[in-house]
């Protein structure tokens, strides 16, 4: 499913609007100008939600750029 308007969140994170719309571009870089393999970008979004997870959980809030 290569759709460039599909809007789905990437995480089932709690996070704002502005770092959920920057993921959303990093992965479609990664995908279309990068165009790293299906497992290495299924890989970095796995590593990157583990880490944002563990930022929520020590810092008690929402994920945003502002952390």
């Amino acid at each position: 499913m290569d759709d460039d308007t599909d809007d789905t969140p990437i995480f089932a994170l709690p996070m704002d609007d502005a770092l959920a719309a920057q993921l959303l571009a990093w992965s479609a870089y990664l995908q279309h100008q990068k165009r790293v393999s299906d497992h290495t970008h299924k890989a970095y979004l796995t590593d990157l939600e583990g880490f944002l997870s563990h930022l929520q959980q020590q810092r008690g809030e929402e994920a945003s750029l502002a952390m």
